[in-house]
């Protein structure tokens, strides 16, 4: 019997509930607790064991871990297990990681060192550059790299884990965004089937709640058990069941549904180019492209995504993210149809409202040369400093934009004036940051 069955039966029981939570059933029947039949998340053995072993085989995984923290518990858990085997750890990160990296290094005290992506808009990190990454540091025990990425580009995965492998490190990729891929021949191939570990949030584009997400591992340099344990360090003891049932039921019926759904998206995508609306291409860094994942170019539009993204959203329309230059939205098979002929007289109404020309750079990350050590920032004393005054001077904190969450600046980094530029230029066109507060930014006093 299943765990969506076993609830059932316990549900139809007309049980007394002298247990959690304190609604008893009056906001969701299938909101239960820790009990006798309905198996425990932090040493499954029955129900739940069953959901992962389904999400094991989905993904073409050795083993998976239900997530109710989002891949942000994923990814801390991994940071965390990975210090059992490695004190301290040196690790390679992409300069496009999201935030929930740089928290996992303040609490494991790995030691980081960046590469950029290439390409101007929307690049990937390659494996050129992960290799002569290699080269120059030589001691490195984990890669850390993000794919896709919030426009759907995704890295050459195999080659960067034959070159993570020959030098004996740990390959783990943040997949958050490609909860969707085994699903369809239609899409990029998951990323699970090259690399140690990722993450893989259901809730983004799967029929899953929010906060839902799968670590996946397929492979033994880290043990089972330390996985399992540090997952638990990070995931709440009191997990929603229905967040963990919304998973069994993404996943349970996802191929029957994208296949489709990239046909529709595809005849869409040249609807849009029938129309001069210009979509953002597979840059040459990318090894392959989401093409579910629509990212709009700005310019024939308005002078930024944050533009568009307010256009769109008096009219009922919300998009995921904007950012200087194009506004992304996610597309899933539940989507209405009616949606995008919505979104596309909204475009088409739009267009020729672009006063100045945009000019595609890429965000000015730098790559560190040297490893930076982020947990010193913690304990540091600081000072409250005007960002556009603060170059040359160690950053307190992550700064950054979100979405997408990438922090531009890593804790106890040093702050350039390219940095500067990048953010305080996003800021004056209505992105929301991070790690700034009207104006000032935390600076360690030195």
């Amino acid at each position: 019997m299943s765990l969506r069955e076993r609830i059932k039966k316990y549900i139809e029981s007309d049980p007394a509930r002298f247990h959690m939570p304190g609604h008893k059933g009056a906001l969701s029947d299938y909101d239960i607790t820790e009990l006798d039949f309905s198996d425990n998340i932090s040493c499954p053995n029955a129900g739940i064991m069953e959901i992962q072993n389904l999400c094991a085989k989905e993904y073409g995984a050795k083993y998976a871990n239900l997530l109710v923290n989002g891949s942000t518990a994923g990814i801390l858990a991994f940071m965390l297990a990975l210090t059992e085997k490695f004190d301290a750890p040196k690790i390679l990160v992409g300069r496009d990681c999201h935030r929930s990296f740089v928290n996992a290094c303040l609490l494991s005290g790995a030691e980081i060192v960046g590469v950029n992506p290439e390409d101007e808009l929307c690049g990937v990190v390659t494996p050129n550059s992960i290799k002569n990454a290699f080269e120059y540091h030589k001691k490195i025990d984990a890669v850390f790299i993000t794919s896709p990425n919030y426009y759907g580009m995704c890295a050459n995965i195999e080659e960067i884990s034959k070159i993570a492998h020959e030098y004996g490190a740990i390959l783990f990729v943040d997949s958050a965004h490609g909860a969707h891929f085994p699903f369809s021949n239609y899409l990029p191939i998951p990323a699970i089937k090259h690399c140690d570990y990722c993450t893989v949030s259901t809730h983004k584009t799967l029929a899953a709640l929010n906060q839902s997400a799968i670590l996946l591992s397929n492979s033994e340099k880290l043990s089972q058990d330390s996985i399992q344990n540090a997952t638990n360090m990070v995931q709440t003891t009191s997990p929603s069941y229905p967040i963990i049932l919304s998973i069994e039921h993404g996943v349970g019926e996802a191929k029957n549904l994208w296949d489709k759904h990239c046909k529709r998206i595809q005849r869409f995508r040249e609807q849009l180019l029938s129309c001069n609306i210009p979509l953002i291409e597979k840059p040459a860094s990318a090894q392959d492209i989401d093409i579910t994942r629509l990212c709009i170019l700005a310019k024939p539009f308005a002078n930024s995504g944050y533009d568009i993204e307010k256009k769109l959203n008096e009219v009922g329309i919300f998009p995921e993210m904007s950012d200087s230059y194009c506004v992304v939205l996610i597309t899933t098979p539940y989507d209405s149809d009616t949606w995008y002929d919505r979104l596309l007289d909204a475009l088409n109404a739009m267009k020729g409202n672009n006063t100045q020309p945009i000019e595609y750079k890429k965000l000015n990350f730098h790559n560190c040369l040297e490893f930076i050590r982020v947990r010193d920032s913690l304990s540091a004393p600081f000072v409250l400093f005007p960002i556009k005054e603060s170059q040359n001077r160690l950053a307190k904190h992550s700064i950054g934009l979100y979405p997408p969450g990438i922090s531009v600046v890593f804790p106890n980094e040093r702050i350039t004036k390219q940095k500067i530029d990048t953010i305080s230029k996003a800021i004056a066109q209505g992105a929301n940051p991070f790690g700034v507060e009207e104006g000032c930014i935390a600076v360690i006093k030195e």
